[in-house]
């Protein structure tokens, strides 16, 4: 009697867990790439989000496009994120994925109190462009004028009593200024991501669009995966699913093998 009140109510725990069961397991992640490219330790760098078309160094080739390696080290507290640019380490400050856009800034400038150095960025104009928001700074380093100009701010950290230093910050293509009354021993333009004083905007770094036609990748971590890239298919829009790898987006029905 006491068994056969036991065993029904006993079947009936199991089978009200039983559809708890079957979701626990389904959610476990079986596809490998997909736990690859999801490890937390690939996808954080300090405050950053890592995902596609970056990866980290140590993370497998194929969690991100070619050319946007970025590197961690979080011993570096200010901006422990990096990226080479033209053979330079210039620091990440932030990404912006859904508007494609990395704000970048030469790591040496964040080591300096005032930045004397105006380096030229050079990188793969295949893979970056300008951000259409990015100002420009024209710098005019040890100059004496007849005339002040109007247009220019003092920059006190690279003044002295005998010559000054100056700046602007205009939007659009950099400007610099035309049949001026006299000499400077050098004159920069500097890209800017923000209006700011003349350390800050320095400091602050400007901003690249990566390649837009890496638009796809959205879609793919809107159905909850992760981007891929083939290096034998190279356009192939992969996402990584948790269950198996897909074209463009988790809820695309064709299954994809990948090598």
């Amino acid at each position: 009697m006491l068994q056969r009140l036991w065993y029904p109510s006993s079947l009936c725990c199991l089978l009200l867990l039983l559809p708890l069961l079957l979701r626990s397991s389904a959610s476990v992640p079986t596809n490998p790439d997909y736990v690859a490219c999801s490890e937390p330790e690939v996808l954080h760098c300090g405050k950053l989000n890592i995902t596609y078309p970056f990866r980290l160094i140590e993370s497998p080739d194929y969690c991100g496009y070619p050319g946007y390696e970025l590197n961690c080290n979080l011993d570096e507290e200010v901006a422990p994120l990096t990226i080479k640019l033209g053979g330079e380490d210039y620091a990440v400050l932030n990404i912006f994925y859904r508007e494609r856009v990395v704000v970048v800034v030469n790591s040496y400038l964040l080591k300096t109190d005032c930045p004397r150095n105006f380096i030229n960025t050079s990188f793969n104009p295949s893979l970056f462009s300008y951000a259409s928001y990015d100002s420009n700074l024209t710098v005019y380093v040890n100059c004496i004028f007849q005339i002040m100009p109007p247009q220019l701010s003092e920059i006190f950290c690279l003044s002295n009593s005998l010559n000054k230093s100056y700046y602007k910050v205009d939007k659009g293509p950099s400007t610099f200024l035309d049949n001026f009354q006299g000499s400077c021993d050098q004159t920069a333009a500097v890209p800017v991501y923000a209006k700011q004083d003349f350390v800050a905007a320095m400091k602050g770094g400007f901003g690249l669009n990566w390649n837009d036609s890496l638009d796809w990748c959205q879609e793919c971590m809107d159905s909850g995966g992760r981007c891929g890239y083939n290096m034998t298919r190279p356009e192939d829009q992969i996402c990584f699913c948790s269950d198996t790898n897909r074209l463009r987006s988790c809820f695309y029905c064709k299954q994809i093998s990948f090598s």
